[in-house]
């Protein structure tokens, strides 16, 4: 019973004008002025305050579970009210989407149904579609591989055709060069020596002791380095030891042309005893 008293003590009025817009811990409803009670600091509503003073004043139960319950205060009741209040609206949602469900599997189209085999035939068309698709696309990146291939081939070519033409342009200059080269050394020479003689030859072809006479035979190579042909006398002189003139032949109306070389070539008789003087032979043109 001191317990009782004790509770009964806490449980104490609110003086008026001090309750607007304060709400019952319990309830939550509005406390109207003069009606509000305090209870461990906790503002109730006459109707709330009876329930605790009941339940306070109620018999504890043996069990040590009754007894706690009738230890909750009423702001534990409170936090449990909204606890419970919560679980129920996710046990109503739960349920909505759980029948939405059932009611979408027992009332759909049984069109996917009724239309099974002709779904699985345009699948397999699609299927096929995309591997015709797929083989298409592999033949033109085959074909344009094959394209680039052509083209790098056809480049290469014309890159060697042009490499070819740049040698034959340079084999060509070369020898443009040494034909110039060649003309100017022939010019050069033409202009120090326009005419050479060279290639002098005598010989006895026969001979009479007997009666001092002999036949003998010579020749002469005439290079004509001139622009124009030439026509010549060659005269061929055959000189003793000292130099001086013992015998000579002519050959008249020698004809060399264009930068031409022609071997003159004649025959005289002399005195065996001079020819056998000579130790010299020379060739002269006129």
């Amino acid at each position: 019973m001191a317990r009782d008293n004790e509770a009964r003590a806490r449980i104490v009025s609110v003086s008026a004008g001090d309750t607007s817009g304060l709400r019952c811990a319990y309830c939550q409803d509005g406390l109207p002025d003069g009606e509000a009670k305090q209870h461990r600091g906790e503002r109730l509503c006459g109707a709330c305050a009876e329930l605790v003073v009941a339940a306070q004043n109620a018999r504890r139960p043996a069990s040590t579970v009754a007894e706690g319950a009738g230890g909750i205060d009423s702001y534990s009741a409170a936090n449990n009210r909204v606890v419970l209040a919560a679980i129920a609206c996710l046990v109503i949602v739960a349920g909505s989407i759980i029948a939405s469900i059932l009611v979408y599997h027992g009332t759909r189209d049984p069109w996917e149904r009724d239309n099974a085999d002709r779904v699985l035939a345009l699948g397999m068309e699609a299927q096929t579609l995309l591997d015709r698709e797929d083989r298409q696309r592999k033949q033109r990146e085959t074909e344009e591989e094959e394209q680039t291939r052509r083209r790098r081939e056809g480049e290469l070519a014309e890159k060697r055709r042009g490499e070819e033409d740049r040698r034959r342009q340079e084999e060509a200059q070369r020898q443009e060069q040494a034909g110039q080269q060649q003309r100017q050394r022939l010019e050069e020479e033409a202009h120090a020596k326009p005419l050479e003689i060279s290639d002098i030859g005598v010989i006895v072809v026969d001979s009479t002791p007997s009666m001092d006479i002999c036949t003998y035979s010579w020749k002469a190579t005439i290079t004509n380095r001139t622009a124009s042909s030439v026509t010549l006398s060659v005269i061929l002189t055959l000189y003793d030891d000292e130099g001086y003139e013992l015998e000579s032949d002519y050959k008249f109306g020698v004809v060399i042309g264009v930068r031409e070389s022609k071997v003159v070539t004649g025959q005289s008789m002399t005195k065996l005893s001079t020819f056998n003087r000579a130790t010299k032979f020379g060739v002269s043109i006129q």
